[in-house]
């Protein structure tokens, strides 16, 4: 069996041969002749020592410091010491008792009253050991969660009197410290704060670490909490030695009811933490009742969801979309309710975020699609006029497996012409992550289906991505209709979409118009297509019915004006449908077909049945079609018609191309030969493009400098004529990732006004807004000068200043420089100087952030600057 070591520590060489002596037939001892020497064996061989004998008398380091030493390390600190000396006296013992030695002997020794001593000691250790193994945490040394749990509950049964809160630290983005600088010093940095949070207590406070990156604290009850207090912890946290910084989220419960199980007074501070993730300016945050009726909320619909689909407890409701020119109906969009047994309606708002999160979206949505293929079949079977129903599709949908295939089986399932559900996508998802959405759309467009983006305005895309991304018609979000609509600047902005839309042959509905003045405003802007309370709430299914019986219907313009699936193809999917379910050849029942026939108006401006003796049209594309005053004749190659347009110009025809054309209107026509009542006929089914939209078309060039001066509009500070916000969301990712790619640094300043409110309050707004216009006019003209520098306001009075391929310390000298430029610089007319804080980093300080982090880190900076005395810079 290995035997135990213990360290002899005493400069006098006869004790150490004395002890050596007594102990070495039990124990492995080695020895170290002075403090210093002891301390250097113990990071050699210390988790291997079972006790020490130490004396206290020694040259360069004597035996106190070397137990306050001892006492500081997470290791040393468990290993029993037993104090050697010849001092008299109880004043020598009692100091090295409360250094924290277990033991203390006199010389001279006495061998089996130092055997027996050094025994117990040791047995003891082992046995605190055992019991640490079952209550603390072997990472961190703080208690584990079961035994904190226990902890707590004795606490408060044993202090009754005594108010406790329970506080939750959370490490955010633990996860990507991991991955940037390996699991090994992650546990170092949880190390590193468990020994910190140790420290406290000796404060009475309880501590634990629960795994992962989250800590627990129970503490005696303060009145209030403020960010100065967990600052302090933070600006700790953050002495650990890496070029990250660490951002910790507090959450508190105040302990109220101590029937309460202690698990769950846990779980409510830990969803305390939850609500201030990601804003860079909360610390800290309480519990209260409103996040656990958000909970129990959540609880309650995650609980009854599947039971509600099954039951038919959703149901699809239906906005009517309108030409605003004669108000007939162009479409549809199928809207869910959920028709609860015990709540009631429903809205959307009150469960689609969280199916969203859960994922139950994508069964709720496949729910949605097949209930409008089936409303589309039905009025198909009853031979009414279609109108196209458009669906929702979340991001979840687009990443789930066999999305695209489970609508095309959709599709096929019913026997619904492909153009008549349409599939609206927000704008965020194009922008989140545009590269798989891009694929799967034009994976979609390609199968045939028509591709709406939905709540257009609602986030900060560039209009130049309408241009690029593949959709056919453009929705525009209903919070940007009002905000617009109501301001002179906004309804040019309105105005210049609209257009460009058109011009881009995208079809442009405004949603959510619901006054009669929104909808003035739209038509003078000749905007084509509405919907809205004005005209329509959803509605279910009989209703909606009963609205289009007595409606005029009108099929929507221009709508695969840019699909790539040509007109042809879609035209002869509906005639393979048709086909399937009617036998043309053999077929006498000519009402049916003609049924057939009618419910396809409104997928084509055209459905007509042609004598084929009058006419015979061939589908090669060198030859073209003329259908001028209902005359039908064809021509070939050496041919030409001035009165119509070739199918090949028109087949290949991009957004850029200009269109030749010298009739009224411009038409696609797919004909099919079949027989009806034993005589030939030819089905047309005719599209056509209205030569509105391609009148005046721009070349690629212009539009993009029309796009492009626009952009400069709508990412403008009206005040100071600095970028603002929206150019930051747009822009700022992208340099970031080209400057990563390139091997440049980056550097990026937030930057306060000191004291505006106090400028406000004392001279008025309007000297205020001056002081904010000479700001930012000093940082544009000093900063904004290569290209790909900016300077944007970030919002009130503060300012981003971005400068690219530069190194940090030159771009913080040149904020410096900045600073006390307009510092120097008083405001016309006032006698003042202005104070300036600002916060820089760069990106070779930390390479792994994104835009939001790395704005948040310069943001914590400029903080501090102003907390530390303003007009300074961090």
């Amino acid at each position: 069996m290995e035997k135990q070591k213990v360290l002899v520590v005493d400069d006098q060489w006869i004790n150490r041969q004395i002890l050596g002596k007594i102990l070495g037939e039990i124990y492995e001892v080695f020895y170290a002749c002075n403090g210093k020497e002891c301390m250097q064996l113990l990071e050699e061989h210390g988790e291997s020592v079972s006790a020490v004998v130490l004396d206290i008398a020694m040259p360069e380091m004597d035996g106190y410091e070397v137990l306050r030493r001892m006492g500081e390390h997470v290791i040393y600190a468990t290993i029993p010491v037993i104090v050697s000396s010849q001092m008299d006296g109880e004043e020598a013992e009692i100091k090295a008792l409360s250094l924290g030695a277990q033991d203390y002997i006199s010389k001279p020794y006495k061998a089996d009253i130092i055997r027996h001593r050094l025994a117990n000691t040791i047995k003891l250790r082992e046995t605190a050991l055992l019991i640490n193994a079952v209550e603390k945490d072997e990472l961190t040394g703080l208690y584990n969660k079961q035994f904190f749990l226990k902890k707590v509950v004795e606490t408060l049964k044993n202090n009754p009197e005594k108010p406790y809160d329970l506080i939750c630290l959370d490490i955010e983005k633990f996860k990507l410290i991991n991955d940037t600088f390996g699991i090994g010093t992650g546990d170092k940095l949880l190390c590193f704060i468990g020994g910190l949070l140790r420290e406290t207590s000796q404060e009475g406070n309880i501590c634990s670490h629960f795994g992962a990156d989250i800590f627990y604290i129970l503490v005696q009850h303060k009145m209030e909490y403020d960010d100065g207090m967990f600052q302090q912890w933070v600006d700790k946290f953050n002495e650990f030695p890496m070029n990250v910084q660490i951002k910790v989220r507090f959450g508190i419960y105040k302990i109220t009811s101590r029937t309460l199980p202690v698990n769950t007074m846990c779980d409510r501070a830990k969803l305390a933490t939850e609500g201030i993730k990601g804003k860079y300016n909360k610390l800290f945050a309480y519990y209260d009742d409103r996040i656990r009726q958000r909970l129990l909320s959540e609880r309650f619909i995650t609980d009854s969801m599947q039971h509600a689909l099954e039951s038919g407890q959703f149901q699809v409701f239906y906005q009517p979309k309108y030409e605003l020119a004669d108000e007939s109906i162009v479409g549809a969009e199928a809207l869910v309710r959920w028709m609860h047994s015990e709540k009631g309606v429903m809205s959307p708002g009150e469960f689609i975020p969280l199916f969203e999160r859960n994922g139950f979206i994508t069964q709720l949505d496949y729910y949605v699609w097949e209930t409008a293929c089936r409303c589309i079949r039905t009025r198909m079977d009853q031979g009414s006029p279609l109108v196209p129903i458009s669906v929702n599709v979340s991001r979840a949908d687009i990443f789930s497996q066999g999305f695209v295939e489970n609508l095309r089986e959709l599709v096929g399932k019913y026997k619904i012409p492909i153009q008549s559900l349409h599939l609206e996508i927000t704008e965020t998802a194009y922008t989140e992550d545009p590269e798989q959405i891009i694929k799967v759309v034009e994976q979609l467009r390609r199968l045939g289906f028509v591709i709406e983006m939905d709540d257009f305005g609602s986030g900060y895309s560039s209009l130049n991505m309408l241009a690029e991304i593949p959709i056919d018609v453009l929705k525009l979000d209903m919070r940007f209709i009002k905000k617009e609509a109501n301001n002179s600047s906004g309804r040019g902005i309105l105005r210049f979409i609209i257009s460009l839309a058109k011009w881009l042959n995208l079809p442009v509905i405004a949603e959510g118009v619901e006054t009669k003045e929104q909808m003035e405003i739209l038509r003078m802007m000749d905007c084509n297509y509405v919907q809205g309370y004005y005209f329509a709430k959803p509605m279910p299914e009989d209703e909606f019915e009963k609205l289009l019986d007595k409606t005029a219907i009108s099929a929507m313009k221009n709508v695969m004006a840019n699909h790539p699936v040509q007109q042809e193809t879609g035209i002869a999917e509906c005639m393979e449908t048709l086909e399937e379910r009617v036998n043309w050849k053999t077929s006498n029942d000519e009402d049916r077909i003609l049924k057939e026939l009618e419910a396809l108006r409104s997928c084509f401006d055209i459905v007509r049945l042609v004598d084929p003796e009058r006419t015979r049209v061939c589908m090669n594309a060198e030859e073209g079609i003329c259908d001028v005053q209902g005359c039908f004749t064809t021509w070939g190659k050496s041919e030409r018609c001035n009165n119509c347009i070739s199918l090949r110009a028109l087949r290949g025809k991009t957004r850029y191309n200009k269109l030749e054309y010298t009739n009224d209107q411009l038409f696609f026509v797919i004909s099919q030969y079949v027989e009806l009542n034993s005589r030939g006929a030819v089905v047309e089914m005719v599209s056509k493009l209205d030569d509105t939209y391609v009148d005046n078309i721009f070349d690629k060039e212009l539009l993009f400098m029309k796009l492009d001066d626009l952009n400069r509009q709508l990412e403008s500070d009206e005040l100071t004529g600095v970028y603002n916000r929206r150019h930051i969301d747009s822009h700022l990712n992208n340099y970031i990732v080209h400057a990563r790619k390139s091997g440049d640094d980056m550097g990026i300043a937030m930057i306060d006004i000191d004291g505006l409110k106090a400028i406000n309050d004392t001279y008025g707004h309007l000297t205020g807004d001056a002081v904010i216009k000479k700001t930012a006019r000093i940082l544009k003209t000093n900063f904004a000068m290569s290209r790909g520098d900016f300077v944007a306001r970030y919002g009130g009075d503060e300012f981003l200043v971005v400068c690219r391929s530069i190194e940090g310390a030159v771009f913080r000298k040149r904020v410096a420089e900045v600073v006390e430029i307009i510092h120097r610089n008083s405001v016309e007319g006032r006698d003042m100087r202005l104070g300036i804080s600002a916060g820089c980093v760069s990106l070779s300080e930390y390479p792994g952030f994104n835009a939001d982090e790395m704005i948040e880190k310069a943001d914590e900076r400029m903080y501090r600057a102003k907390q530390s005395g303003k007009n300074r810079i961090e």
